[in-house]
Order: C-alpha cells, then structure tokens, then sequence
C-alpha cells in the first residue's frame, strides 16, 4: 500500500484553488493499479504544489510551512487508519477513505447557518435599523449565491469573492 499526497490541477474552483488528497493505491502483480483519493479540507493554489516534493512550494505561499506541516498530519491520520485496518485483516480501498471522514473531516455547517447564528447574537446588542441591514445583505448574498450557482463556503470568501458580489451588486443598483 503506497500513500502519497495530491492534487487534481484540473478540478480547481473558480479562484483557482485546488483541493490537496490524500491518495492510496494498491498494485499486485498482474492487477490493475487500485486507488482512493481521500479530500483534506486544505486547499492551494495549483502554481504552489510540488508533486515531487508532495508539498506546497517555499516561497510560493506565505504560509507554506504551516500547510506543509498540515498536510503531513492529514497523510499521518491516514497511515494510521491503514493499519488499523491492516491488524484487523483485509479490507477495501473505499473503507479508509469512510474511515477518514467519519473520524477526522470536520462537521462543516452552511455558511448561511453561520450568518444566521451571528444574526442572533447581534440582535441582542444592535440597533433594529442594524439589524435591517445584515438581513438585507443575506438577501443579496443569496441572491448572488443563486446567479454563481453554487453554495457559498466560508473558505471560499476571499478578495476575488468580495470582487464578484461588488459586481453583482452593482448590477442589482443598474438594473433598479
């Protein structure tokens, strides 16, 4: 069994990041290579990945170190799965990557439940017309939601996302 981490540079998202694997093949004699991809929750940008090297390039990221040292975490989490698994006897490629994200992937909630959360904490301490107005903004953020379709995901809001709902918003005031 052989490990390694990934990436898939043609299956990046719309800011051009790239989701890192963690991929497990098996190879027999006389049998077709089997493999697993297993998502980590870290992204990059494909320009910043070394396949050779299985990391984030220095100097290609600010954070490069502390990534690269997240990564080798997420491949260690793996490894160990594996040979859980191993003392326990056979079993199939699909059963780390089940393994994996029922044990380590984070519960993730929309990003919408979180505004909404943050919506009732702040309704204790701000005005109503403060209020109006966070309630207007989710308005327009599911609207711009709607005309990307796709959900929004807190890991995507960057300055690019910030760019493209200024657009769409000045494309609501032109058309009113």
């Amino acid at each position: 069994m052989n490990t390694r981490l990934m990436i898939e540079a043609t299956k990046s998202n719309w800011a051009g990041m790239c989701t890192v694997y963690v991929e497990c093949s098996v190879s027999r004699s006389g049998e077709k290579k089997r493999t697993v991809r297993i998502p980590t929750n870290i992204k990059i940008k494909a320009k910043s990945w070394s396949a050779k090297s299985q990391s984030v390039i220095r100097g290609r990221s600010s954070d490069y170190s502390t990534i690269n040292k997240t990564l080798l975490v997420e491949l260690e989490k793996v490894n160990k799965i594996i040979a859980e698994l191993t003392l326990r006897g056979r079993f199939q490629l699909p059963e780390i990557k089940q393994r994996y994200l029922e044990l380590y992937s984070p519960i993730t909630q929309d990003f919408f439940g979180i505004y909404d959360e943050f919506l009732s904490v702040k309704e204790k301490s701000m005005t109503r017309n403060g209020i109006k107005d966070f309630k207007t903004l989710k308005t327009h953020l599911l609207e711009f939601e709607k005309d990307r379709g796709g959900k929004i995901a807190l890991s995507q809001i960057d300055l690019t996302f910030f760019e493209k709902f200024e657009n769409c918003l000045s494309a609501l005031t032109i058309t009113r």
